[in-house]
């Protein structure tokens, strides 16, 4: 866990969560919302690798957003 600008965050990843508009890329190269990803979908890792999801999770959160620049992406990438 750390603290940023006054504000806690955890480094949990199993606490990390995403918005629902968040884009993930399929196996197929095409792209949805996170939030309509399901159980079976195939996605692309972190490490490049398609890999089929095994659960998911829904959750409602009263959180901030730390906005993330990663090399390789044209948009921030918001986690809490």
């Amino acid at each position: 866990d750390f603290e940023y600008k006054g504000e806690h965050y955890s480094t949990n990843p199993f606490a990390t969560c995403f918005p629902g508009d968040t884009p993930i890329t399929l196996k197929d190269g095409t792209s949805k919302n996170i939030n309509e990803i399901k159980i079976g979908d195939e996605v692309i890792t972190h490490k490049g690798r398609a890999r089929k999801v095994l659960n998911v999770f829904d959750r409602n959160i009263n959180e901030n957003l730390l906005s993330l620049k990663i090399d390789g992406l044209t948009y921030p990438l918001l986690v809490t």
